[in-house]
């Protein structure tokens, strides 16, 4: 509404035009999924919400010292896009905050090194979180060789959270979204 209202009111310079996108955010998961979507699919650049309580949310933000003040903003991650050290920092401590299990990892089989699974690994051995499964894959693979590889069912069967890291973008783990989603790897709760 006002989106609209400043529109009609030509509060707005004539130059500047954005889209208002809502989706649901405030379960566990599709916060999180959405965002994803949203920046994925609609290239959304700003994102504000959830509009709900208690639901945990690691994100790529500014640095600014607001954002760091936890008795408000309590469920909120927040690390550098530069810095793969305190991407993995953020992760570990995330997956020991609810004390999940069962963990894989999926990794570009190359330039590994420079990503946040080659810190993250480090950081979750240090906190007593076992790795049950690591696969490699070739970042260029089309999903059905994704697929093929036999490597999802490996994933499916030895972990619960999967990380998965092919690249620098989120664009980079597309394809093996696409098999895991072709696999029925997707879950609708914890």
């Amino acid at each position: 509404m006002c989106h609209t209202d400043m529109k009609e009111r030509a509060i707005l310079p004539p130059s500047i035009n954005f889209q208002v996108i809502t989706m649901e955010s405030c379960n566990r998961l599709s916060g999180v999924e959405h965002a994803a979507f949203l920046h994925y699919m609609r290239n959304a650049s700003v994102y504000f919400g959830p509009g709900c309580n208690n639901v945990p949310i690691i994100a790529h933000l500014s640095g600014d010292d607001a954002l760091s003040d936890r008795t408000v903003f309590d469920t909120l991650g927040s690390v550098a896009l530069t810095s793969a050290t305190e991407m993995a920092r953020a992760t570990q401590t995330f997956i020991q905050l609810y004390g999940w299990k069962q963990v894989g990892l999926v990794k570009a089989s190359v330039n590994f090194e420079r990503l946040s699974l080659h810190s993250l690994k480090s950081y979750l051995k240090d906190a007593q979180i076992e790795i049950n499964v690591e696969i490699e894959l070739d970042p260029y693979m089309t999903p059905d060789e994704i697929i093929a590889t036999g490597k999802l069912k490996q994933l499916r069967n030895r972990a619960r959270i999967i990380i998965v890291e092919m690249g620098m973008d989120l664009h980079s783990s597309k394809n093996f979204m696409i098999a895991a989603h072709r696999s029925h790897m997707k879950t609708t709760g914890l």
